[in-house]
């Protein structure tokens, strides 16, 4: 199901929407798929994946709550963001819940932003958020809710009307480990099970 050219849009706000192979946010122009309530579910999402025929279109997934599920569990697949090189696009996570395989960006500039949103594996995930080109995190920031093994290795940093209190939220009963290096979010919070930060070195 493409979500695309021209300004297409796709709002969800009740009820479930099931798009049975994938769902293709911004194909070929701008593209918004915006859930503010309901359910939203597919195997694969992809974001900005073909050559944008509108210039300066920044194709977006805007989720203020529902749920999201992108219910594959196979190695390499997802929610893939700015699948094309030449494409910006957008993940805005201030609310609801997104499940998915995994989270990250691809040969594009891929953008995260999260005020309030949760992210849950829907498997173990060896790379569960990996390569946004940024990913920026307000004061209410991005809960990973993990009842599956999973490791983040993205780099996360504070909003910038949140500066001193970005926030990275860890709960869940599984095990969460952060690899993301150049990591400089003000808050990590740990709300259940166990997390593992890598490099093993953390300040406060």
């Amino acid at each position: 199901v493409p979500v695309n050219a021209g300004g297409g849009r796709l709002i969800v706000s009740n009820g479930t929407f099931n798009a049975t192979t994938q769902l293709r946010v911004g194909f070929s122009g701008e593209g918004l798929l915006e859930v503010t309530g309901g359910t939203v579910t597919t195997p694969q999402i992809f974001l900005g994946q073909n050559e944008s025929s509108v210039a300066g279109t920044v194709p977006t997934i805007r989720q203020t709550g529902g749920l999201i599920e992108a219910t594959t569990t196979s190695s390499g697949l997802g929610v893939k963001v700015a699948d094309n090189a030449t494409r910006t696009c957008r993940l805005e996570l201030d609310g609801g819940v997104f499940r998915a395989r995994r989270f990250f960006g691809a040969a594009g500039t891929a953008k995260l932003s999260a005020n309030g949103g949760t992210v849950r594996p829907i498997a173990a995930a060896a790379d569960f958020i990996y390569d946004f080109d940024e990913a920026k995190l307000g004061e209410k920031g991005l809960t990973v809710d993990a009842a599956y093994v999973c490791t983040v290795a993205q780099n996360f940093t504070d909003a910038d009307d949140a500066k001193g209190k970005g926030l990275l939220r860890l709960a869940g009963s599984a095990e969460k480990t952060l690899t993301g290096a150049g990591s400089t979010v003000s808050r990590i919070e740990i709300a259940g099970g166990t997390a593992k930060i890598q490099p093993a070195t953390a300040s406060a």
